[in-house]
């Protein structure tokens, strides 16, 4: 078990011992990465399968966008905006799991982990395809027709139109 994440301030600070406490028993097996550079994080994107964000009514949640852009698994908690707009089903079929209690986390990592093969790739593909939709193109072309609509309802003919 890898934990990469970042520490921003005393909180999380004492967040990450506490947990370094608690995986005292199995030390040897969880390894923490704090505060790693952006090419350390692709690498462990590019060797992972599962990727986990717990944060509770996280607004966004680009880090999950980024596990599924990189065809990992989420397990997320079942709120915010990993819950409204990024782990969805696409095409009628899940992108990854999403957990509330200790128990429903535990159990998405068993399922995301024990997947059959094809399973696992299926949904890998489906997260992937679903990373798309906050590209820097679909951005583009969003931002772009928008702009266009606000230039012709600003453009002297549409106001004689009005």
């Amino acid at each position: 078990l890898i934990l990469v994440g970042s520490v921003r301030d005393d909180h999380d600070e004492k967040r990450v011992y506490k947990l370094r406490l608690q995986t005292q028993e199995i030390k040897d097996h969880v390894q923490f990465v704090v505060n790693a550079k952006w090419p350390q994080i692709l690498e462990f994107l590019k060797s992972s399968s599962v990727g986990v964000n717990g944060m509770w009514n996280e607004h966004f949640g680009i880090g999950v966008v980024e596990y599924q852009a990189a065809g990992l698994i989420s397990v997320v908690n079942d709120s915010g905006g990993p819950k409204a707009d990024i782990v969805i089903d696409i095409d009628g079929k899940p992108t990854g799991f999403r957990a509330t209690t200790p128990e429903e986390f535990a159990a998405g990592f068993a399922e995301a982990l024990s997947l059959p093969g094809d399973e696992a790739f299926a949904m890998r593909q489906r997260a992937r395809k679903s990373s798309w939709r906050f590209s820097e193109q679909v951005f583009s072309d969003a931002w772009t027709g928008h702009l266009e609509q606000l230039v012709e309802l600003a453009s002297p003919q549409s106001k004689q139109e009005r």
